[in-house]
């Protein structure tokens, strides 16, 4: 499928690197409940789209928000699997008891969380 405008695979690699990059397309392969974050909302559309874009010709089904309102971040703590993103500065307001079970990301430092793949 096409890219929107302005996303590119390339500006993904940037942020995430090949790492980065192959957690979260792992972690959407696999259904996992994902949160990005950044502290430009514009890379957190641009990241969600070019991904879900990348697995074709699959499709991330379940609830997708590339950018959560901050109203809306009890979605977190939904049972099912969610594809997020949020501003950094939201990250504050999640109790981390709450993301025991999400893969974050951070597209600003390139950082997922650590134990995402331990005992898997």
């Amino acid at each position: 499928p096409p890219l929107p405008h302005g996303a590119s695979v390339t500006s993904v690699c940037r942020l995430l690197g090949a790492e980065g990059l192959t957690v979260l397309l792992a972690a959407v392969l696999t259904e996992c409940k994902i949160l990005i974050h950044s502290q430009d909302v514009a890379n957190l559309a641009m990241v969600a789209e070019v991904v879900t874009a990348l697995i074709y010709p699959f499709m991330w089904a379940l609830p997708y928000i590339p950018v959560l309102p901050e109203p809306m971040l009890e979605y977190i703590e939904a049972p099912l699997s969610t594809f997020l993103g949020v501003p950094t500065c939201t990250m504050q307001y999640i109790e981390k008891s709450v993301l025991h079970d999400v893969v974050v990301i951070d597209l600003d430092n390139g950082f997922s969380s650590p134990d995402y793949f331990d005992g898997r």
